[in-house]
């Protein structure tokens, strides 16, 4: 498997996790008055796979949407952490966590 098959592998994986998370955990409240959003959550696996420095990019325009967001980014499983010439590195990423 490649460095691209991995890395879209990861990628589906995550957008999996995430979906599934958003919507076990989309506040019952919101979900009755059909309050909807998609924030958008910058984060950071560190060389440990960890992650860290979860951060709304661009907001739902709801604050409790955005706080779930955030509570489920910092959820994610342990990465296998990004490799730079044999050393593993930060590695920055931007998902939307959608609610509707």
């Amino acid at each position: 498997m490649g460095k691209q098959d991995k890395e879209q592998c990861t990628n589906l994986q995550t957008m999996k996790f995430v979906a599934e998370a958003a919507k076990n955990q989309y506040p019952s409240e919101l979900k009755k008055r059909f309050v909807t959003g998609r924030a958008f959550v910058l984060y950071v696996v560190n060389e440990e796979g960890l992650i860290q420095n979860s951060t709304i990019v661009k907001s739902s325009e709801n604050e409790q949407l955005d706080s779930v967001a955030i509570q489920i980014m910092k959820s994610l499983p342990r990465y296998v952490p990004g490799m730079q010439e044999g050393k593993p590195v930060k590695v920055q990423y931007t998902v939307p966590v959608n609610f509707k």
